[in-house]
């Protein structure tokens, strides 16, 4: 699958969408496709992470994280039995004080055969579609205690 980048605008501030993005733990609850995370490691500004995704089939995954605060976060394959790179980047642009422009960029290349149909599907569908989950927890988020 080639690299693909969507820019989503968020009305939240740009650092509470990047603490958002850090708070890996609580993915599972507004992130439909993710069924479970875990931190691996933390170290500076290092985190390695587990991610279990249901898309089209059950995929378990690691990533290596570099946290760029404080508005970069970037990832790259640590581990998994279907992705041969995992990478990518969310990059974070204030747009005044309570607005931010988000660009998700990913990386994906499979170690088999991908159809089409299901390419696509992850292209048109899967990634705005979680890209919307973001943006609506964020906004529902914002104001609410942590």
């Amino acid at each position: 699958m080639p690299q693909v980048k969507k820019v989503v605008d968020i009305a939240v501030p740009s650092t509470f969408f990047f603490d958002l993005l850090l708070d890996i733990e609580r993915y599972p609850s507004f992130l439909k496709d993710v069924i479970a995370t875990r931190i691996l490691r933390r170290e500076g500004d290092q985190l390695d992470s587990e991610f279990t995704v249901q898309v089209i089939r059950r995929v378990e995954y690691a990533v290596q994280m570099e946290i760029e605060r404080p508005n970069r976060l970037s990832w790259s394959t640590l581990g998994g039995r279907l992705f041969r790179e995992n990478s990518g980047s969310w990059e974070l642009e204030a747009m005044g004080a309570a607005h931010t422009r988000a660009t998700y960029t990913i990386n994906l290349e499979v170690n088999a055969f991908v159809p089409g149909p299901i390419a696509k599907r992850l292209v048109e569908y899967t990634l705005p579609a979680m890209l919307t989950e973001w943006k609506d927890h964020a906004e529902k988020s914002y104001g609410e205690p942590r």
